[in-house]
């Protein structure tokens, strides 16, 4: 038996242990990897979500305004109605 063996053994399996933990580490980094384009998925959606309830909001306010310039007009027709003489 050699006297060098120990140590090979000894330094093969710290090898072995660092490319294990090289593998884990690889692993891990993937996961988190996917984790972000998860969390980056799902602020895309909320955007759309909020750019679709924006888009909804001023086509509201625009018929809003729509509304009030025609009740406007009906009141001031009235008005005029009564003011003219019959």
């Amino acid at each position: 038996m050699s006297s060098q063996e120990p140590l090979i053994a000894l330094l093969t399996e710290i090898r072995d242990l660092q490319r294990e933990h090289l593998e884990l580490y690889r692993k891990q980094s993937e996961q988190a990897e996917a984790r972000v384009q998860q969390a980056l998925a799902k602020q895309e959606q909320a955007l759309a979500g909020q750019g679709r309830a924006l888009e909804f909001i001023e086509r509201f306010r625009k018929r809003g305004r729509l509304l009030a310039i025609c009740i406007a007009v009906i009141v001031i027709a009235l008005v005029v109605l009564r003011l003219l003489p019959h």
